[in-house]
């Protein structure tokens, strides 16, 4: 089995322990380990820079897996996560940084949807999705889940957007970020869950 097969018979083991608890998305009580966050009401920070707003996630040992939905009546918006290495020397407010992960979903001004990946705050190999179909009628649903080997999968709406492999120390601090660069904007993130190690 080469490094590529291994690597997906890790996430099919995922998916089936996933598959195999119902419920997962509404209770606690039925999956041990979920824990439910609740909801963040947040706003851009005009005085931070691109008016970074975030909450810390406040992880124990190591993420596993996250997901939450974003809700904005806002003409331009970016909304994710960050996770950053313990030992980083530079981190938030400032989102594009060495020894970090983010990945966001954004709304634009001609109302089309993107997603962004950045490793290491390097914009010069960011992987993005640009105009991608969204029903903005109901919440847009964002999740990352991690295999033991540090490979993570990034969804918009169950759909994949993004795979890659991480260094094991940047899922000991998360954030939640969103931002509007210079324009103002409000955003729901709600019905946050995470799964630790």
């Amino acid at each position: 089995m080469n490094n590529k097969d291994e690597i997906l018979a890790d996430f099919e083991d995922i998916d089936k322990k996933q598959n195999s608890n119902s419920g997962a998305e509404t209770t606690t009580d039925n999956n041990e380990g979920v824990r439910q966050i609740g909801d963040w009401h947040s706003k851009t920070q005009g005085s931070v820079e691109q008016g970074v707003a975030s909450m810390p996630l406040g992880i124990t040992t190591s993420l596993k897996q996250l997901t939450f939905q974003v809700e904005s009546k806002s003409d331009y918006w970016r909304a994710g996560f960050k996770l950053e290495d313990p030992n980083a020397e530079i981190f938030l407010p400032r989102l594009l940084t060495p020894q970090s992960f983010l990945f966001h979903v954004a709304r634009n001004l001609d109302s089309t949807y993107e997603t962004s990946a950045y490793i290491d705050g390097d914009a010069n190999s960011a992987k993005h999705k640009r105009q991608i179909p969204l029903d903005t009628s109901k919440p847009i649903k964002v999740a990352i889940d991690r295999n033991d080997k540090n490979f993570i999968r990034c969804y918009i709406n169950e759909e994949l957007v993004y795979t890659g492999e991480l260094p094991s120390a940047y899922f000991q601090k998360v954030y939640l970020v969103i931002w509007g660069d210079e324009h103002q904007a409000e955003v729901d993130i709600i019905d946050i869950e995470l799964v630790e190690e």
